[in-house]
């Protein structure tokens, strides 16, 4: 059913002039994982994403290259286009004294990962379709692996949960709220970043400081469930010790850098051994 309304869908998308894009992980963050998983792919794997990436690349010619379509998700909500918004997260709850029902939808980001990985693996799916979906998977590797993209806090406070830090407020002057923060990786500025050149380097910096054997078992883990729930461990172990309508604390700040690097770097490595799979 879902491979019968790819041809649907995209018309319909292609009919939107895209604009400004809206973030999460950012834009510096979803093509730095892109870069990554490229860097880290085999030649045959290489040449069928560079392949399936150009063939709907006629309308997204600003999302044209393998990296650029990483932000292309994204892009789908900021022309209100909400067939795909829950497909972003997955709301596992963390509960702090909340009374209220504690649930997350079934149509998540975990859902949105595996049917993906199917419908790029089956023989059954023309190019088209796996072009689509190719873009959707790039994208929401990179999400599961931002935490707040994997929690939901139910407190006294958010008794009907907090949107993944949404409307956890915090003081600072480039966020207004948790979700926000994490999502811009705390100091990655678009600006410094706009250039492919820019994103290589940044990618490469990563790789040095994070190497494959860094994370040791943790690139045998293929679940994309497992994924999200290491997402959700750091939310509940370390994102939600920053207090509510509080400035961040220095250490807090430099900590969270360090676990946003480390995800991003991981994201990367996992999409390039899921895609090398694949092809």
């Amino acid at each position: 059913m879902l491979l019968n309304k790819c041809h649907c869908l995209l018309v319909t998308i292609s009919l939107f002039f895209i604009s400004p894009i809206i973030y999460a992980w950012n834009q510096v963050g979803h093509k730095v994982v892109a870069q990554i998983a490229y860097d880290n792919l085999t030649p045959a794997a290489q040449q069928q994403v560079n392949q399936l990436t150009q063939i709907i690349s006629t309308y997204y010619s600003k999302q044209a290259s393998f990296i650029d379509s990483a932000i292309w998700a994204d892009s789908l909500m900021q022309r209100d286009i909400k067939t795909f918004n829950t497909w972003h997260y997955i709301n596992l709850p963390i509960n702090q004294k909340g009374k209220h029902r504690q649930y997350y939808a079934k149509i998540n980001v975990v859902w949105a990962i595996i049917n993906a990985q199917s419908i790029l693996s089956s023989h059954a799916s023309n190019n088209f379709e796996k072009s689509l979906f190719l873009r959707f998977l790039i994208h929401f590797v990179g999400d599961v692996h931002q935490p707040l993209h994997a929690a939901n806090l139910y407190s006294k406070r958010f008794k009907y949960g907090d949107r993944g830090g949404n409307l956890f407020l915090i003081k600072n002057r480039d966020a207004k709220n948790l979700h926000a923060m994490w999502d811009r990786c705390f100091t990655l500025s678009n600006r410094k970043y706009q250039s492919a050149k820019a994103i290589i380097q940044l990618a490469n910096q990563l790789q040095n400081k994070y190497p494959k054997a860094y994370f040791g078992q943790a690139l045998q883990i293929t679940s994309p469930m497992q994924w999200a729930k290491e997402s959700h461990t750091i939310a509940k172990d370390f994102v939600y010790t920053a207090q509510y309508n509080r400035p961040l604390t220095r250490a807090y700040q430099q900590q969270g850098q360090l676990i946003c690097q480390q995800r991003l770097t991981l994201a990367g490595y996992r999409l390039a051994i899921m895609l090398n799979s694949i092809f």
